[in-house]
């Protein structure tokens, strides 16, 4: 890795545009958090589309952010200022068939080892609190490892696997995730 790495916090938008005379819809979360790696992108494993009130949401199945992509579809967008988001949430309102997600960071927090080796009590989220009951705290560093890998071509997606077996697959990861992490991302 050798890139720093931070959570960044702030708000996400997922974005429909307008299609079949259905008006665009948007799903804000706010406030929203998720890892960034200089060089590479993002990591945000937390997206709940399938909880939102509006079906068209729902049906968007959209299941991470992963470099600088949406997985399995949509496109992602990365705005740097507020006018950036909101112009960003503009023009996905206007574009036929858009399925956008768009990332305001507003604050960030540098990641350091301690803070991956006591992600649990660092993270709070209704995905953490999934986690924990499951797995140990370097669930997260072997996601981390497993993102690395993939998007250099040594790893498999897991994409095609439900959440449960997804992570159920990076738990059993072998070798100590967190030193890994650590060490290959320069981490103090």
């Amino acid at each position: 890795m050798g890139h720093n790495c931070c959570a960044l916090h702030g708000r996400a938008t997922f974005c429909l545009g307008p299609i079949d005379g259905l008006p665009p819809v948007g799903l804000q979360a706010a406030p929203h958090s998720w890892l960034g790696i200089d060089q590479h992108g993002y990591l945000d494993v937390s997206v709940r589309l399938s909880s939102a009130n509006e079906p068209r949401v729902q049906n968007w199945p959209l299941v991470a952010i992963a470099g600088r992509s949406c997985y399995p579809i949509g496109d992602f967008r990365e705005a740097r200022t507020t006018y950036e988001y909101e112009d960003a949430v503009a023009r996905a309102s206007n574009t036929a068939g858009a399925r956008w997600a768009i990332y305001l960071g507003e604050t960030y927090d540098d990641i350091s080892a301690e803070i991956l080796s006591n992600a649990f009590r660092w993270a709070n989220s209704p995905l953490t609190e999934i986690l924990r009951a499951k797995y140990e705290p370097s669930i997260y560093a072997q996601a981390a490892i497993h993102l690395f890998d993939f998007l250099n071509g040594n790893a498999t997606s897991l994409a095609s696997r439900s959440p449960e077996e997804a992570w159920a697959t990076l738990s059993r990861m072998p070798g100590n995730a967190v030193n890994r992490v650590a060490s290959r991302g320069g981490l103090r």
